[in-house]
């Protein structure tokens, strides 16, 4: 078992099902890297806080807030000015936290013209 290739946020890993032909099916599965797991860590879910919303640190102060201030062109600095107890790196999770909350999932799309 070996690395694969490296990304931002998963390490992939190799298996050889069997051993007679190099060329056999492999199967692939990904690992969180420690950087992910570090920005991951600073997201709680806690039914006492804010009703089980995601947050950030334990505080009261939801992803869903940070990602719409991004949204609304906000930059990482004016968000940690504007709610003092959050770090950049705060920041940086609660996108993180989005795009694998989205990135499962099916969303059906209206065509344009």
């Amino acid at each position: 078992m070996g690395p694969l290739a490296q990304g931002s946020s998963v390490v992939r890993f190799f298996v050889r099902v069997g051993s007679a032909c190099p060329f056999r099916q492999r199967r692939i599965f990904d690992l969180p890297s420690v950087e992910y797991r570090r920005s991951m860590a600073r997201i709680t879910v806690n039914p006492n806080v804010m009703g089980g919303v995601p947050c950030l640190r334990g505080l009261r102060i939801p992803v869903a807030t940070v990602v719409n201030m991004v949204a609304g062109g906000m930059t990482v600095q004016e968000i940690v000015a504007e709610l003092p107890p959050l770090e950049p790196d705060d920041v940086a999770a609660a996108l993180r936290f989005a795009a694998d909350a989205v990135s499962d999932r099916e969303i059906d799309l209206q065509a344009t013209a």
